[in-house]
C-alpha cells in the first residue's frame, strides 16, 4: 500500500522516527520496570529472610530469657533454702537461750547473735522480695483474715524490740472495721512490719503508734487504711521524695548510723501499689513521722464487728496508772470500746489529788499500774483507794512482754495478775473477764458508759489446768529437730520427733495427733508426698492439721504445700513468736498463757 501522494515525505519520516522513539522508549521502560520489579522482589525475599531471621533471634532470646528466669527462681529458692536452714537453727536456739539462767555476760552474747541473725534474715528477705518484684512473680493471695487478730500478731511479735528501746509500742483497730475481709494477709504483715521496724530504728525515745482507722469503700472498690506513727528523727522535706526508691535513705549518714539497705521503704511501696492502693509520709525533722497507707482488700460474706460490750463490764471504772503518756491514752481507748470509764494518772505526783477528787464518786473496779508506779506507789494505794464497806479493785500490772509470773511473787495475791505490752483489745479484755468470771472483786453490771458494739473474737477464760496437748514434729535435720523441740517445749507442749517421711506415716497410723508440723525438704520421701499419703489414708471422720516448714520462700512453694494437702504454711526459721502464733491459731485447745512461764 503506497502512501498517499497529498501528505509530504518529511510529515511521514518525521511520523515513522517519533513511532519508532516511542517503540524505543517504551521497550527501555519496560526493561527499566521489569529490573525495578525484579529488585524489589530480591528485597523482599531478602527483607523476608530477614524478618525469619529476626523471628528466630528474637524467639531464641525469649526461650533464653524464660530458661533465664526459671534458673534464676531456682537460683533464688536454692539460696534461700540454703541461707535459711542454718539461721533457723541459730535464731532458734538463740531465742531459747535468753531467758535462762545465763550470766549477764552469756545473756549479752545470746542476745547478740539473735539480733545479728535476725537482721541477716531481713536482708536475705529485702533481696528475695525486690528481685521477685521486679521479675513480675509477685502473686497475691485471696483468702480470709481477721485485721485485730493480725495487727495484734504483729505488735506482739515486735514488742520486744521497741521495749529494749524502751519504746512504747501501741495499737488500736476502729470499731468500724470488721473482723473478716478477704485479701493476702501475709502481704499485709509485711507491710506493717516493716514500717514498724523502720519506725522503731529512726525512734530513740517517745512510742511508735499502728493504727487501723478505718475501712472505705470506693467506686475502685473496698480499702484498708493504716497509719504508722512514730516520735524519731523524722524526714526533711526535700528527702521524702527519695526514701521509696531502692537502695535510698533519706540522708547517707543515715545508714552510718542506723544500718540498713534502702529496701524496705521501696518493698512496702510496691507491695502497696500491687493491691492497688498508694502510701505517703508526713514529717518533720525532730518531730516524728507518719506513714498513712491504704490496700484493696475483699468484703467477707458475713460481716461482724469486732467488739460487742460485755455488760458485766460496761459502766465501770479503770483507774490507769502510767508514766507513758501515750501507753495511758491508748488503753483508755480501748476501755471505753468496752463501755468502761477511764481515769489516767500519769504523774506520781498526781495521784493524791486524783484519789481526793474520784475515790467518793468514782471507786475504781480496776487498778491497772505501770511498773514504774508500783516501784513508788503499790504499798500503799489499796488502802488510799477502799474502804471497809466496799470491795476493793483488783490490781493488774502493765509489763513488758518479755515478763513472767515469777518475776512477781504477789500476782494471785495482792496482784490480781499481769498485763503484757503491748496492751491489746484481746489481751486486755481477757485479764479483765477472767477477774468478772473469777467472782472475785467485781460483782454485776454497772450503767453502760456510751460506746460503740464490738467482740473480741477469741476471748475466754483461762483454764484452771494445762491441756496435754502433743504434737508431730517431721524433719531430717537433726538440728532443726533439736530446736523445734525446745521450742514446743517452751510452749508447754509435748512432741514426738521423726527424722522422715515413713516414720512420720507409721506414727499417724499408730497414734492421733492434732497438729503436724512437715518439713518440706526430705530425701527419699518429701513433704508433700507424705502429706499425700496421710490424707489418702484418712478415715472421713478425722484430719490431722499439717503445717508446712520449708526453707523455700517463693510463693509457689507454699501454692504446691497447699494443693498437696497441708492446711498452712511456716516458713523457716521458725521464730518462737510466729510458732506459738500458729499453734494458738490450729489449736483452740491449747492455751499460750500455760506454757512455760
Amino acid at each position: 500500500m503506497t502512501e498517499p501522494d497529498c501528505i509530504p515525505k518529511h510529515y511521514l519520516d518525521r511520523e515513522r522516527e517519533a513511532r519508532k522513539q516511542a517503540e524505543f522508549l517504551l521497550e527501555s521502560k519496560s526493561r527499566e520496570l521489569y529490573e525495578a520489579n525484579q529488585e524489589l522482589m530480591n528485597l523482599a525475599a531478602g527483607l523476608e529472610h530477614r524478618v525469619r531471621e529476626r523471628t528466630r533471634e528474637l524467639q531464641s532470646a525469649r526461650d533464653e530469657a524464660i530458661q533465664a528466669n526459671s534458673t534464676k527462681s531456682v537460683f533464688l529458692a536454692n539460696v534461700s533454702h540454703e541461707l535459711r536452714t542454718p539461721l533457723n537453727a541459730i535464731i532458734g536456739m538463740a531465742e531459747l537461750m535468753t531467758g535462762d539462767n545465763l550470766t549477764e555476760r552469756q545473756q549479752e552474747c545470746a542476745d547478740i547473735i539473735r539480733t545479728s541473725a535476725e537482721v541477716l534474715l531481713e536482708r536475705i528477705n529485702e533481696l528475695l522480695d525486690l528481685t521477685k518484684i521486679e521479675a513480675g512473680q509477685l502473686e497475691l493471695e485471696s483468702i480470709p483474715f481477721d485485721p485485730v487478730e493480725l495487727l495484734d500478731q504483729i505488735v506482739t511479735m515486735l514488742a520486744e524490740k521497741a521495749q529494749n528501746k524502751d519504746l512504747d509500742i501501741l495499737q488500736y483497730v476502729h470499731p468500724s472495721v470488721p473482723s473478716r475481709l478477704i485479701g493476702d494477709p501475709g502481704r499485709i504483715r509485711q507491710i506493717f512490719t516493716n514500717l514498724i521496724n523502720n519506725a522503731i530504728k529512726f525512734t530513740d525515745t517517745g512510742a511508735v503508734s499502728v493504727t487501723i482507722p478505718s475501712l472505705d469503700s470506693s467506686s475502685n472498690g473496698l480499702f484498708l487504711h493504716g497509719m504508722v506513727l512514730d516520735t524519731g528523727i523524722g524526714i526533711a522535706k526535700d528527702q521524702q521524695k527519695i526514701i521509696f526508691d531502692p537502695f535510698r535513705q533519706a540522708d547517707s549518714s543515715i545508714a552510718r548510723i542506723y544500718g540498713g539497705t534502702g529496701l524496705g521503704l521501696s518493698i512496702t511501696r510496691r507491695l502497696i501499689q500491687a493491691m492497688q492502693g498508694k502510701i505517703t509520709v508526713d514529717s518533720e525533722p525532730g518531730k516524728g513521722t507518719a506513714f498513712h497507707f491504704c490496700m484493696r482488700v475483699e468484703p467477707a460474706d458475713t460481716v461482724t464487728a469486732n467488739l460487742v460490750p460485755d455488760p458485766l463490764m460496761a459502766g465501770h471504772i479503770a483507774w490507769i496508772l502510767t508514766s507513758r503518756k501515750w501507753g495511758g491514752q491508748n488503753i483508755a481507748l480501748m476501755l471505753k470500746d468496752f463501755g468502761i470509764r477511764a481515769v489516767v494518772v500519769h504523774a506520781i505526783n498526781q495521784l493524791n489529788d486524783t484519789i481526793q477528787i474520784n475515790a467518793a464518786v468514782a471507786r475504781p473496779d480496776w487498778i491497772l499500774m505501770d511498773c514504774g508506779f508500783y516501784d513508788h506507789l503499790f504499798s500503799g494505794i489499796l488502802d488510799m483507794v477502799s474502804d471497809a464497806s466496799s470491795v476493793p479493785p483488783s490490781i493488774f500490772l502493765l509489763c513488758p512482754i518479755s515478763s513472767t509470773h515469777s518475776q512477781c511473787p504477789l500476782v494471785g495475791k495482792t496482784i490480781a495478775g499481769l498485763i503484757r505490752k503491748p496492751v491489746t483489745h484481746q489481751r486486755l479484755q481477757q485479764s479483765l473477764m477472767r477477774r468478772l468470771d473469777s467472782g472475785d472483786g467485781i460483782h454485776g453490771p454497772k450503767s453502760p458508759v456510751n460506746a460503740p458494739d464490738r467482740i473480741v473474737p477469741g476471748a475466754r477464760a483461762v483454764p484452771e489446768k494445762r491441756q496435754s496437748v502433743s504434737i508431730l514434729v517431721v524433719d531430717d535435720n537433726r538440728i532443726n529437730r533439736l530446736v523445734l523441740s525446745r521450742q514446743v517445749e517452751n510452749l508447754g507442749i509435748s512432741a514426738k520427733m521423726v527424722d522422715c517421711g515413713r516414720a512420720a506415716i507409721e506414727s499417724v497410723q499408730r497414734n492421733f495427733f492434732p497438729l503436724i508440723l512437715m518439713d518440706v525438704e526430705m530425701p527419699e520421701m518429701d513433704g508433700l508426698e507424705t502429706t499425700r499419703r496421710i490424707r489418702s489414708a484418712e478415715p472421713p471422720t478425722i484430719h490431722h492439721i499439717i503445717i508446712a516448714m520449708t526453707a523455700h520462700a517463693m510463693s509457689e512453694h507454699k501454692t504446691n504445700c497447699i494443693e498437696a494437702g497441708m492446711d498452712d504454711f511456716l516458713s523457716k526459721p521458725v521464730k518462737l513468736e510466729i510458732l506459738k502464733a500458729m499453734l494458738k491459731k490450729w489449736l483452740p485447745e491449747w492455751n499460750p498463757e500455760l506454757g512455760k512461764q
